[in-house]
C-alpha cells in the first residue's frame, strides 16, 4: 500500500486486489475441479478395466475396447 493514498484510495486499493486475488483463486478453483474429474475419470476407467480382464470372455471385449480406441488389446497392456 502506498503511504500518500488517502484512507478512502486505500480502501478502493484494497477492494481492488481482494477483487482480484477472488477472480485468482476462482480460476484455480475450477482447474483444480477440472483435474480431479479428469483423474476419477482415469481412475474409473482402470477400474472398469480390471473388472473386464477379470470376467470370463474378457479377452473378446478387451480386444473390441482396445479395436474402438485404436489399438491392439496387446499394444495396450
Amino acid at each position: 500500500m502506498k503511504p500518500e493514498l488517502n484512507e478512502c484510495e486505500q480502501c478502493e486499493a484494497l477492494r481492488k486486489e481482494i477483487k482480484n486475488l477472488n477472480r485468482k483463486l476462482e480460476r484455480t478453483l475450477s482447474a483444480l475441479k477440472a483435474l480431479v474429474a479428469v483423474r476419477s475419470q482415469e481412475t474409473l476407467a482402470f477400474a472398469g478395466i480390471v473388472l473386464i480382464e477379470n470376467s470370463p470372455g474378457s479377452e473378446d471385449l478387451l480386444a473390441r475396447l482396445a479395436k474402438a480406441i485404436g489399438g491392439t488389446h496387446h499394444e495396450n497392456q
